[in-house]
């Protein structure tokens, strides 16, 4: 009969769990804790990978960045996705803040390939383009420039 593996130790879960997928801090925290590991070995994980630099929030919002030029996303999703991932809001505030020149860019390629030209859009097309844009997180300062309109 096969022997159960044991439970791996607090420390080899989070090396686990780094070893796939570049996480912060509060997102190893929330993973280890959510597969049943005492408090005290948790911060003892947290803390450990923290000394050995495996905890890298630079490199997290850059593929937080990448996957927003990918998928044109906008400086709002930006924002919410680093709060979810348990970036500062301050910092994810200025993270939002230095992609809105690069924002305009992305919506126009977000417009482009879900509408086409957007110089042929009907008003019914215009207000879907608006409302599709919006919900992909660009500021509707951003939305209406693009489109060519104002308040």
């Amino acid at each position: 009969m096969a022997r159960a593996k044991p439970r791996p130790t607090a420390r080899q879960a989070a090396l686990g769990l780094i070893a796939r997928r570049q996480l912060t801090d509060a997102e190893v925290r929330q993973r280890l804790a959510r597969r049943g590991y005492p408090t005290t070995e948790v911060e003892d994980a947290a803390a450990m990978l923290a000394e050995f630099g495996y905890l890298d929030e630079r490199a997290v919002i850059d593929a937080v960045r990448r996957e927003a030029e990918r998928c044109a996303r906008g400086p709002g999703w930006i924002r919410a996705t680093l709060r979810r991932r348990g970036i500062s809001e301050a910092r994810a505030d200025a993270e939002a803040l230095a992609d809105e020149a690069a924002a305009q860019a992305r919506a126009g390629v977000a417009l482009q390939a879900r509408f086409g030209a957007k110089d042929l859009l009907d008003a019914p097309a215009r207000a879907r383009a608006r409302r599709y844009l919006v919900a992909r997180g660009f500021s509707f300062d951003t939305v209406l420039a693009l489109l060519g309109e104002e308040l």
